[in-house]
């Protein structure tokens, strides 16, 4: 084993263990910055072995750009590194791997497949919701003309004017995409820009949000959101993480809401991508703009006047109340109810009067902290009573 560490020395250790997980060997030496050490260990043959090598903090050997390590078996190497996050694993020995070819090789038949539908890339226009770019150093990491996202360029450099720098608290600019039209969107492209020595790290996770209509910072009902994660630290240069978006349709508006970087530091964001297709309408059917027409609702003067009255729509069918005190008209006799209507009545529960300042599910009204999954009797097609200021 050839070593070289990193300027985080004390984060690297390692084992060798056989195949029956057995530790045989462990790193024991007292490693220092940037210095390199040679190990030889003496193992059987006809055996198989697992190399493993840790990173405690998880940036592999990238720290100051001069880790590395290099793993040889009986005079031959078989693995280099670097890049790699908490542990790395080689297999090595004479039994790892099976030399002899199988004595016959299976014959399929290929199926023909459609070739892909090649993407096309969507443009957009941005603006930042969250705050400026805030940037240092005579411009760099500035976006004054709102072009860096979406020139096209996805440099492998840091200059002045080719990128932005995010991170977790006061660099969260969250810029909101405008594509112009409604879009399927298949997927997005995020390019930044590592440079170990400068702290600007590489993205850890990075989230998008999007919406049909045109949100506002805090916004909180967006249609679609996705994530992707990075589970190791890249090398200097330019690199891109993409965001699988399949399910995104009539899509007009994209956040890029969330921006993790590793070791808590920033990461340069210089160009954003996305690929899909524009739609010549939206697939999906537009809300009524009409309510149900009143014959279909059940007369509000037969709820008791020291009850709140609140008029419940509920489709497919609902079946009237038969109570009746509550709806003289409606009978008690099953044979005598209408097969279907489309209306109801909701009466407020007497435990709601008691504790008029809370919510209570049943009472007619879809408070602020109820919704259909936790209410569907309040919140799934309603209208509330006039002043009400109540929402769902």
């Amino acid at each position: 084993l050839e070593l070289s560490t990193d300027y985080n020395y004390d984060e690297t250790s390692w084992a060798v263990m056989d195949s029956s997980g057995t530790l045989l060997r462990k790193s024991i030496i007292t490693y220092s910055r940037f210095n390199t050490y040679i190990e030889n260990l003496c193992l059987g043959i006809n055996q198989c072995y697992t190399f493993t090598i840790f990173d405690s903090f998880g940036d592999g050997l990238l720290v100051g750009n001069s880790g590395s390590y290099k793993l040889s078996w009986d005079g031959e190497e078989i693995k280099t590194g670097r890049n790699f996050a908490y542990e790395e694993v080689t297999l090595f020995g004479d039994t790892c791997f099976p030399t002899d070819p199988p004595s016959s090789i299976p014959s399929f038949t290929a199926t023909p497949t459609t070739p892909p539908i090649a993407l096309q890339i969507i443009p957009f226009q941005y603006s930042y919701q969250n705050g400026d770019p805030q940037g240092c150093c005579g411009g760099y990491y500035d976006d004054p003309s709102l072009n860096i996202l979406n020139d096209g360029v996805k440099p492998t450099y840091i200059s002045s004017t080719n990128g932005v720098a995010f991170d977790d608290y006061d660099h969260d600019y969250k810029p909101l995409l405008d594509l112009g039209a409604y879009c399927k969107v298949n997927k997005i492209e995020v390019s930044y820009i590592v440079n170990i020595v400068w702290s600007k790290w590489g993205v850890r996770r990075i989230s998008c949000s999007s919406s049909s209509d045109e949100p506002k910072l805090g916004y909180e009902e967006w249609k679609y959101t996705a994530s992707e994660l990075n589970t190791q630290q890249e090398e200097n240069g330019g690199h891109t993480i993409t965001i699988s978006t399949n399910n995104w349709n009539d899509v007009r508006y994209i956040e890029l809401s969330e921006v993790k970087t590793f070791r808590e530091s920033e990461t340069i964001i210089n160009e954003v991508t996305v690929y899909g297709s524009v739609l010549a309408t939206p697939t999906t059917s537009p809300v009524p703009s009409v309510l149900p027409s009143s014959s279909l609702l059940p007369s509000l003067s037969t709820v008791p006047s020291l009850i709140p009255s609140i008029v419940h729509v509920s489709v497919p069918s609902a079946v009237p109340s038969t109570n009746p005190s509550l709806n003289p008209s409606a009978s008690t006799n099953p044979s005598s109810m209408p097969s279907a209507s489309l209306s109801k009545l909701s009466v407020v529960p007497s435990r709601c009067i008691s504790t008029p300042t809370y919510s209570c599910c049943g009472d007619g009204i879809c408070d602020s902290d109820e919704g259909f999954t936790s209410c569907p009797a309040d919140c799934d097609v309603y209208l509330w009573p006039a002043g009400s200021t109540s929402e769902c």
